[in-house]
């Protein structure tokens, strides 16, 4: 009678006679007995399936939006203000967030309109902007009235995605006019 030697995945020995089988115990880990190289394989396979998961689930953050208000620029465009927690802009800028401020129906049906920001004058997609000692930030964007004239009910919400796989989405919030008919006549053919 002869006894093998088979090394088990955690380093214990088992002594095997000739035509024995392993038994089909499984290790603390929960592995069939193997040996080391198909072990090696198969816990390279797991780990790389759990990083490829976890990049591709992200963080989801959810920016607060705390007023939304429409107004104009001198050359006439309507001028959108969305304000946000400074703390949801300082997560954009740390994670590098490409985000859009997006028009849309409050119901949540029909056309969107996705705008660039601009936060304090700067291009959000540069991450340059400097926010300090504020506890509220205003996000702008520029549209034609046209395009606001199209919407029964507008609504902002703010949508976007950076590189590691981080979401940002907030609350659909209404538009208001801050400025009044007299003073801006193209308002007129939006309210209506």
């Amino acid at each position: 009678m002869t006894i093998k030697w088979a090394p088990h995945w955690n380093g214990h020995s088992a002594f095997l006679k000739r035509g024995q089988r392993h038994d089909a115990r499984r290790g603390c880990l929960g592995f069939w007995h193997m040996s080391g190289w198909q072990h090696g394989c198969r816990m390279l396979k797991r780990i790389t399936f759990v990083i490829s998961a976890l990049l591709l689930s992200g963080c989801s953050a959810t920016a607060t939006i705390k007023n939304a208000w429409i107004g104009s620029s001198p050359d006439g465009y309507a001028v959108i203000h969305v304000e946000i927690t400074a703390k949801d802009v300082e997560l954009i800028r740390r994670n590098q967030i490409y985000f859009s401020i997006v028009l849309n129906e409050c119901s949540g049906q029909g056309k969107r309109f996705p705008m660039e920001p601009m936060i304090q004058g700067k291009r959000a997609s540069d991450f340059d902007f400097e926010i300090s000692n504020v506890a509220v930030v205003d996000v702008v964007a520029t549209g034609p009235f046209e395009v606001i004239k199209g919407y029964r009910e507008p609504c902002v919400m703010l949508e976007g995605g950076g590189y590691a796989g981080a979401r940002l989405k907030s609350n659909r919030t209404p538009l208001k006019m801050r400025e009044t008919l007299e003073t801006n006549p193209k308002l007129l053919s939006v309210s209506a």
